[in-house]
């Protein structure tokens, strides 16, 4: 027993594994081998007689430690992890197995520790290592995606579940082609897979065709395979890098160096990090500007380029600058290589490293040698007109103050003429800019002239002039002023082979009876201005405080006019046209009226010349054509045959697109082109002849009919007549008003109708509205006839009824329609008409019976009337001024006189004037009154029978 017991006590002792005994109750240690103490540090004699708590760092004031207390019960026989406290103070990991025995009659306990230190760093380490793996792999900007063979997820990271907004979860199980249609490299999958080569591309661009708003994106890809210990792919890892953003950022980075080195101001980059700051990089302006190539500067300090020439105020700028580390700017003398001077402008700025240290400057140059040259020019120019050398706006406020300030002092008057030339846009756009500002040259010319030194002339822009005339002592001496004005712009000038004629609207206000200030005075001459052309043009107007509500009234219906078109409110009147050797109506004007919603319907005078001051007549125009011909057709599709008429607008003509606009819309309505006839002033020829001549002759080609509109009132030469392919003139209606009344009218109408017909045109007469002016109108064999006498302009569904009623029938009453000509016998004496009347009504005269001239003309302009017998005695007008009017009126129609003795000589006269045919004194013999009245008779044959002659040539040249 005793050799047993000394055998497991060496046993024990010399144990490879580190062994202790300790007292199952208090915990004291009994026995320690030598391996427990090479594993804790103490002897063998410094543990013995211990509490077991001195090798266990979990120990605390129970009487065994945690670890010692769970090998005493449940976990005897079970291997645990702990930790033991070495007499160094560090902390060994154990694996302990122990057991409880009873030695010796004692309960101990038996523990087995085997030193597992270095395993658990290792553990440790291990676990460490695959932590921050896996943080890693999870927060890597990196995107990254881990597939198998048929490329199902797998696993994927944080920022590749993120980018597409998902958890890392979701994707897995789920097909990368799946989630992904837009992809189009599974091709190279499965090569990766097929061939277990990795596939790389740098910047790859990727456009989503679903969500194309996303733009292209660029992306470093890296596709490799997985691969098991005997080389065989399991799988794919895909790592994808978004670096769209240095992508563009190199694009950009592109860009700025491709917009420095296109730019046209020089650029210098200094090393602010040398004391010399030298020069790092010049662009090609700079090159250019001063001469030297980028070689010849490198490494040079810019002040080269200053020469001697240092001591320059400005430069003080820049050192501040510079000393100050700040922006900075200098205008300076610099010297190109060739020794030529040159100013310029320079921009210095410093630039910052990202610990803010000074690196560099960059300096931006601009020469302004061009500047600076004609600086001096346009100071002299800042107060003047460049074009014809007046005062500018400028310059007018300043002169007008210091004129009214004078007439305050002075007690004077100032007056402000505001002048605007009328129709010189059209001038302007039809002959071209240069012909346009000659005439502003010569006009400013003539206004210069018409002015005492003190008082100014000023341009404003475009056609405006403003006159002011200082130190005035009565408001009539703008009456001359403005007088002498409308004369000498009204004067012909020829420019470029063209004579133009131009006139002025001028507005008129006067210090202190219209205004106190400039600012005033002008607004009130500009609203005088605009009222002068609404009077007509070539004429001047004083203001008057009523004109600022007409200009806001004008500024409104303006802006409304702006939105009428697409809106829809102008719609089409039409007027029938007459031929007076039948009366039928042979065609009708179209005429456009605005109907407002605001003002109701608006006069075409208020709104037209609005329309035409903007591009909206234009468009207006071919509204008008468009709808005239759609019309047209209706009526045609009904078995109405009408030439439709249709007025054109200069802007028209000049926009260098009517010929196509009309061949389009005849073509898009269906309407014949010998149905349209277009109609131009005599004024639109006056602009560019050559052009117009052009542009009328492509028309005529089209088969359309061209008229001449206000024929008489405007300024262009009868050459144009027989140069132009015009085949009717139309008389103005200012002309036809009073023909039965002003010989000066009636000598001007048949003139026209006479020189239309030998020029084989035909002739309408507008504005016709009474049967006086229809008479006189076809007794000189004018063609057709329009106005209120035949109806007033209506619209289309109110004027057809009103035409079919008149189908192939005259729409003109029966005045004038007697078969043979009457004889009209003028008295104021009511006896002698009775017995005169009789007796010649008994010789088969068909009588008329006048109490005097009033009576006379009215009868005239309702019958024919062959011979006029007049007395020459009568209250209102004398036998001789009645036959005088009868003759301008009446021309074929034979004029004889009743007169006493004691007017032999006036009577006399008249005769050798040809006013009167034959004259027979009172008392008269009737046997030779009947025979002057057959002679009479056969004359007015005669003089008929040659009219008719002219009118059938007139209608056969037709």
């Amino acid at each position: 027993m005793l050799q047993n017991k000394e055998f497991y006590q060496k046993l024990f002792i010399e144990a490879s594994d580190a062994m202790a005994v300790a007292d199952a109750e208090t915990g004291e240690l009994l026995n320690v081998n030598h391996a427990m103490e090479r594993l804790v540090g103490w002897q063998r004699e410094a543990l013995i007689g211990k509490s077991q708590k001195i090798l266990h760092p979990d120990s605390g004031s129970d009487p065994v430690t945690p670890s010692f207390a769970r090998h005493s019960n449940e976990m005897a026989g079970k291997p645990i992890e702990s930790q033991v406290l070495t007499r160094q103070g560090e902390l060994r990991d154990v694996e302990i197995k122990a057991a409880p025995v009873v030695l010796q009659g004692r309960h101990v306990i038996l523990g087995f520790f085997r030193d597992i230190t270095d395993r658990k760093c290792s553990e440790r380490a291990l676990f460490e290592s695959n932590e921050l793996l896996e943080r890693v792999f999870a927060n890597l900007r990196m995107l990254i995606a881990y597939m198998d063979t048929d490329f199902n997820f797998i696993r994927v990271n944080h920022t590749y579940a993120a980018a597409d907004g998902r958890s890392p979860e979701s994707f897995v199980g789920k097909n990368h082609f799946d989630l992904y249609p837009d992809a189009q490299n599974e091709a190279i999958f499965r090569q990766v897979v097929a061939s277990g080569e990795p596939h790389i591309e740098i910047a790859r661009p990727f456009v989503y065709e679903h969500d194309k708003a996303r733009g292209i994106s660029y992306w470093d890809w890296n596709l490799q395979a997985v691969k098991d210990s005997e080389g065989a792919v399991t799988g794919v890892i895909l790592s994808l890098v978004d670096v769209t953003g240095e992508k563009r950022v190199e694009q950009a980075m592109r860009l700025w160096r491709r917009v420095i080195d296109a730019s046209t101001n020089a650029i210098i980059i200094t090393d602010a990090t040398q004391k010399n700051m030298p020069i790092v990089y010049v662009n090609p302006a700079f090159e250019h500007i001063t001469g030297y190539s980028a070689a010849e500067v490198m490494g040079r300090n810019p002040a080269f380029l200053h020469g001697s020439d240092i001591n320059q105020p400005e430069l003080e700028h820049l050192r501040q600058a510079l000393r100050q580390q700040r922006d900075g700017n200098a205008l300076l003398r610099n010297y190109r290589k060739n020794g030529e001077m040159y100013w310029s402008e320079l921009f210095i700025s410093p630039v910052w490293d990202e610990q803010g240290m000074l690196t560099h400057y960059v300096g931006i140059s601009r020469d302004v040698t061009a500047d600076k040259h004609y600086e001096a020019e346009l100071e002299r120019l800042s107060n003047h007109d460049s074009l014809t050398g007046l005062a500018n706006r400028i310059l007018l406020r300043d002169r007008l103050t210091q004129a009214i300030a004078f007439a305050r002092r002075m007690n004077t008057l100032v007056g402000v003429l505001f002048v605007d030339l009328d129709r010189f846009k059209m001038i302007n756009d039809s002959l071209g800019h240069h012909v346009g500002d000659h005439l502003l040259q010569v006009v400013g010319q003539r206004l210069q002239q018409l002015v005492c030194e003190s008082d100014t002339v000023a341009r404003l822009g475009g056609d405006e002039f403003v006159l002011v005339l200082s130190n005035l002592t009565s408001y009539d001496d703008l009456n001359v002023v403005a007088n002498k004005l409308l004369e000498a712009v009204g004067q012909p000038l020829q420019v470029d082979g063209h004579e133009l004629y131009t006139s002025p609207s001028i507005g008129i206000a006067c210090y202190p009876r219209d205004g106190e200030d400039e600012q005033n005075l002008l607004k009130q001459a500009d609203a005088a201005m605009y009222h002068a052309k609404e009077c007509g043009r070539n004429t001047f107007c004083f203001y008057t405080p009523d004109m600022d509500e007409a200009a806001q009234e004008r500024l409104t219906l303006a802006n409304a006019l702006h939105y009428a078109l697409e809106k829809g409110e102008f719609v089409l009147h039409y007027q029938p046209q007459v031929a007076l050797h039948n009366g039928e109506i042979v065609g009708v004007e179209a005429l456009v009226r605005w109907q407002s919603p605001e003002k109701g319907l608006v006069p075409p005078d208020q709104f037209i010349p609005l329309a035409e001051e903007s591009d909206l007549i234009i468009k207006l125009g071919r509204w008008v054509l468009y709808e005239a011909c759609t019309q047209a057709r209706a009526w045609l599709n009904q078995g109405i045959t009408l030439t439709m008429a249709v007025n054109l607008s200069v802007r028209q003509l000049i926009s260098g697109t009517l010929v196509q606009s009309v061949r389009e819309i005849l073509q898009q309505t269906g309407l014949p082109p010998y149905f349209l006839e277009l109609e131009l002033t005599e004024s639109h020829l006056a602009y560019d002849p050559e052009s117009m001549a052009r542009i009328l002759k492509e028309l005529d080609a089209l088969g359309i009919g061209l008229a001449l509109d206000d024929f008489g009132t405007g300024y262009s030469s009868l050459s144009y007549l027989k140069q132009l392919p015009i085949g009717k003139i139309k008389i103005d209606r200012s002309f036809v008003r009073d023909i039965g009344s002003d010989s000066n009218d009636a000598t001007l109408v048949r003139t026209i109708i006479a020189m239309a017909h030998n020029l084989r045109l035909g002739v309408v007469a507008e504005g016709v509205e009474d049967a006086e002016q229809l008479m006189f109108l076809r007794a000189h064999h004018c063609n057709e006839i329009q106005g209120y006498y035949i109806s007033r302009p209506l619209p289309a569904d109110a004027l057809t009824p009103f035409i079919e009623a008149h189908l192939g029938t005259s729409a003109i009453s029966s005045v004038g329609a007697e078969e043979f000509a009457a004889l009209l016998l003028v008295d104021d004496d009511e006896a002698t008409l009775a017995v005169l009347g009789d007796t010649l009504a008994l010789d088969g005269h068909r009588v008329l019976r006048a109490r005097g001239p009033r009576q006379a003309l009215q009868l005239l302009a309702q019958h024919h009337v062959g011979v006029v017998i007049s007395d020459q005695r009568m209250p209102e007008m004398s036998g001789v001024a009645l036959l005088h009017k009868v003759k301008y009126l009446y021309p074929d129609t034979i004029r004889m006189l009743l007169t006493g003795y004691s007017d032999v000589d006036t009577v006399t006269g008249a005769v050798n004037e040809g006013a009167v045919y034959k004259f027979m004194s009172k008392p008269w013999d009737i046997v030779q009154l009947r025979s002057n009245l057959r002679d009479a008779f056969c004359q007015y044959e005669i003089h008929r029978a040659w009219g008719n002659k002219l009118l059938r040539f007139s209608l056969k040249a037709e």
